[in-house]
């Protein structure tokens, strides 16, 4: 059978530790959890394990034969809880942890001499001759074990196999919350994601009947304006490399740019000064179509000038080196105003607008 761990009583160790610590305070026992692997995870704090048990658990031997009475703990009926001798002859109270997919640990008792006057000294000492102990130490640790009536630690067995059903259901309780929470964050996800979405062929087939109607009603600008935006969102939509040659990227500025210009006409100048040799260089996808968008934000100011250097300077290898600052090869000025344009507006030394022109570092 498969065992399992990060259990609810490993998750809810703030909770379970300060119970396991009075009831060892009150029965004066050593109550700990257990995993599946016969580990200890969970003990008192200010109650220590008997003297006798960490002579035997000291020797390589007597510690592999606790582990596996341990392990043996878990195995058994989870429905019930259990006293039995251990491999030394002292007794374990032990309540199997079962929860929703197989066995997850045990609470059970430090060892434990039960009043029913069954067993002497004589007989323990001799289930662990072989370790060759100290036979005086562990007889004398041995009458150091607290000794139990069989009634009293019955009634702790109930009392434990009422929490652990308690803590059980706690923790698949918590588990059944923690996997709504990731369902309904995944939904979420979906969702936003189909609503961000939009199917590429229906956009450009509706972008085309709407060329094709405009030409037919005699509209004049009109079907270069939706080509320019069909151009437009195709370079958004189609980007599968993150990084594209300058003459690819300039075709989506020129295409927003041809937007802009029916929109704000004479209000709006624009020049660009690209050598053709740079045309091939490569750049990073989508970045100068954001920046020319930023630059031609109308103002309400009388003329709000805008001087933007989107290039910087290419390497002969055609890349785009780290420190660029002072060699633009590529200029865009454009001016929008709420009047007419003014004669400075192409001046790089503009001072109509009282608020300032550069809006990038090293302008």
């Amino acid at each position: 059978m498969k065992a399992y761990a990060n259990t609810p009583f490993q998750q809810n160790q703030d909770i379970i530790q300060p119970v396991l610590e009075n009831l060892s305070n009150f029965y004066r026992l050593w109550i700990k959890y257990v995993s599946c692997s016969g580990t200890y995870v969970i003990t008192p704090i200010n109650k220590q394990q008997c003297n006798f048990c960490r002579l035997i658990r000291n020797h390589p031997v007597g510690y592999q034969r606790c582990r596996e009475t341990a392990r043996r703990c878990v195995y058994l009926d989870p429905h019930r809880y259990h006293l039995f001798p251990c491999h030394a002859g002292l007794y374990v109270l032990a309540v199997p942890l079962q929860g929703e997919r197989g066995p997850i640990g045990v609470l059970a008792t430090g060892e434990i001499r039960i009043d029913d006057g069954t067993v002497d000294t004589g007989e323990v000492l001799q289930k662990v001759a072989d370790l060759g102990l100290n036979r005086e130490r562990l007889s004398r640790y041995y009458e150091e074990v607290p000794v139990k009536k069989r009634e009293e630690i019955l009634l702790l067995g109930e009392t434990l196999y009422a929490i652990s059903n308690c803590f059980i259901r706690l923790g698949s309780a918590q588990s059944k919350v923690r996997q709504a929470e990731i369902e309904n964050a995944l939904l979420e996800s979906e969702l936003r994601a189909l609503s961000s979405q939009i199917n590429p062929h229906f956009l450009f087939n509706a972008l085309n009947t709407i060329q094709m109607f405009s030409y037919l009603e005699g509209a004049r600008r009109t079907p270069d304006i939706i080509n320019a935006l069909s151009n437009l969102l195709r370079s958004r939509l189609d980007v599968k490399d993150l990084l594209t040659s300058l003459r690819d990227e300039m075709e989506a500025v020129n295409s927003l740019l041809f937007i802009q210009k029916t929109r704000f006409e004479d209000r709006l100048q624009v020049v660009i000064d690209i050598p053709d040799a740079l045309l091939d260089a490569r750049v990073p996808a989508l970045s100068l179509q954001p920046l020319v968008e930023n630059a031609l934000i109308p103002s309400s100011a009388p003329c709000h000038f805008i001087k933007k250097k989107f290039l910087k300077k290419f390497s002969e290898q055609g890349g785009i080196p780290e420190n660029s600052a002072n060699f633009p090869l590529m200029t865009i000025i454009g001016g929008i105003s709420n009047e007419k344009p003014h004669t400075q507006i192409q001046d790089p030394e503009c001072r109509c607008c009282p608020v300032g022109c550069s809006l990038l570092p090293g302008d």
